[in-house]
């Protein structure tokens, strides 16, 4: 398992990325943090798949540009 950061510019966009993440791997685990003041997230994710997997679904999703540049192991 490997544990990602990333954030993202909303709730929608962390779950859409989340819901395709799901399809193609096993999600071990998943916190987000809403920032108190904007609509932004901060998300911590266990995975069982790589960085670069993970950038490729990013990418691939309609305007995940946040999630795609943010994407990090931890």
């Amino acid at each position: 398992m490997n544990c990602y950061s990333f954030r993202a510019e909303c709730l929608q966009d962390v779950l859409m990325f989340l819901g395709v993440v799901g399809e193609q791997v096993q999600i071990a685990n998943c916190c987000m943090r809403q920032d108190p003041m904007f609509p932004d997230f901060e998300v911590e994710l266990v995975v069982t798949c790589s960085l670069r997997e993970l950038r490729s679904i990013a990418r691939k999703g309609t305007d995940l540009h946040v999630i795609y540049d943010s994407l990090k192991l931890k």
